[in-house]
């Protein structure tokens, strides 16, 4: 059931050929890392992502985490599956809801009841069990024993423009450490956050 779930979901999920045409698609939706900012756990403002959305903002500069971050997505992604006895692939799918869109790092499954290795300290009372989720991934050193609240709207966010009720966010935290947490999709939470972003793109609408 979850293999075909997922299967159903990758082809639902649109693939832009060039960077600039997914950017260009981005900026038309309240992305899941924008929902962050709306919803007021980022390092950005309201008046930033407003610039964004209008296309005024300063070139986007890559650092080095960004980069090494997105070249390690693949090689944990496939981690991820060989320790947990799991179906996990990358995907990056765009999936839009309303205001809302998001970009899906990877989707997977656990294949039995009981996968969990010490290799991966997984964090949570609530383990994805076999139920489809997306997987967030993460390389970083500072991500402590909760879920931060810029990565748990995120993961919300993904959920809710799949239609996915868990999602994992999979964090490299040291050299031989890894961590996991699973969060069920708070329909009451967006909600709201999904009138907020409706409200947001029509102040950007109105602004071009």
């Amino acid at each position: 059931m979850a293999e075909q779930e997922l299967s159903k979901l990758v082809r639902n999920g649109r693939v832009f050929d060039t960077e600039a045409a997914w950017l260009d698609a981005r900026r038309e939706y309240v992305s899941a890392s924008d929902l962050s900012v709306l919803m007021g756990y980022s390092f950005k403002s309201e008046a930033d992502l407003l610039l964004e959305k209008l296309d005024l903002a300063p070139p986007w500069e890559d650092t080095a985490a960004m980069w090494w971050g997105r070249h390690l997505e693949g090689p944990i992604i496939d981690a991820f599956g060989k320790l947990e006895n799991a179906h996990a692939q990358p995907t990056h799918g765009f999936y839009t809801r309303g205001s809302l869109a998001c970009t899906l790092d990877g989707l997977g499954y656990l294949r039995n009841e009981n996968p969990h290795l010490p290799y991966i300290e997984w964090l949570t009372d609530k383990p994805p069990v076999l139920h489809l989720f997306s997987l967030e991934i993460k390389n970083s050193k500072s991500l402590g024993l909760k879920v931060p609240d810029y990565y748990w709207w995120q993961l919300q966010c993904q959920m809710w423009c799949t239609g996915l009720t868990r999602a994992v966010l999979m964090a490299k935290v040291r050299a031989f450490e890894a961590r996991a947490w699973c969060v069920e999709l708070d329909t009451d939470a967006m909600e709201a956050a999904s009138e907020r972003a409706r409200e947001f793109m029509l102040e950007v609408e109105s602004l071009r």
